[in-house]
């Protein structure tokens, strides 16, 4: 018989994996989950809230996070190419030589965010906010810059 999980504990991947399988990412609020190369490509983690989570190197290219809220998730080397961060909320550095070739980005707030070395190849950007970002290295050929506000 498998060991009961604590209540009150974070998440293990297995289980935010066996939650994506069936569905239950999108709207969900996971907190302290330690996860580094977990593959959710193409899951539906839309209008969730994720706090104190590490996916770094995670693979979720092509996967719909449109208004998720992540506060201090670290996506360090983590693959979101082509993923829908439309009108997302990233407090906290997403994390350095993350890929976002191809992310939509329209709309979302990356306040006080490092994207050194960030990939945003061909990212849709207009109307991001950007405030006190580091695009220091950041590779932006054909990313969208219409409404692009750096400050």
């Amino acid at each position: 018989m498998p060991a009961e999980r604590n209540p009150g504990s974070p998440p293990t991947a297995a289980e935010l994996l066996q939650k994506s399988a069936r569905g239950e990412l999108a709207g969900s609020h996971i907190s302290g989950a330690v996860a580094p190369g977990i593959d959710l490509r193409g899951a539906d983690l839309s209008k969730a809230l994720w706090r104190d989570v590490d996916l770094r190197g995670a693979n979720l290219a092509g996967a719909t996070l449109s208004g998720v809220i992540f506060r201090n998730v670290s996506l360090e080397g983590a693959d979101l190419t082509d993923a829908d961060l439309s009108g997302a909320l990233l407090g906290g550095p997403p994390g350095e030589a993350c890929r976002l070739a191809g992310a939509d980005l329209r709309d979302a707030v990356l306040t006080g965010t490092s994207l050194h070395q960030v990939d945003l190849t061909g990212a849709k950007l207009s109307g991001a906010l950007l405030e006190r970002a580091d695009l220091r290295a950041a590779r932006r050929q054909g990313a969208e810059s219409l409404g692009l506000r750096p400050m």
